[in-house]
């Protein structure tokens, strides 16, 4: 099990990421993986999620986008335990 909060060491840059768990916040790690031009998908929230699309632009800029309400399992920290 990898630490999803955390860049993929010698991979990348990606022109999209998908993340299939929530993160409370958004992961500045994998948004600097991302090419000019990329996206990355990922639900975002505790409580309240969101499907989020984060477009990296070709000057370097990223925007966040809300695409609607989600709910799923917590992104996975390298302290973390699961029984």
């Amino acid at each position: 099990m990898a630490d999803g909060w955390k860049e993929v060491e010698g991979e990348g840059p990606f022109d999209a990421i998908h993340v299939g768990a929530a993160a409370a916040t958004l992961p500045s790690a994998l948004v600097q993986q991302l090419r000019k031009g990329g996206r990355l998908v990922i639900p975002i929230g505790e409580d309240d999620q969101e499907l989020c699309q984060i477009d990296k632009h070709s000057d370097g800029s990223v925007t966040q986008k809300s695409l609607l309400g989600v709910r799923y399992v917590p992104l996975v920290k390298e302290h973390d335990h699961i029984l």
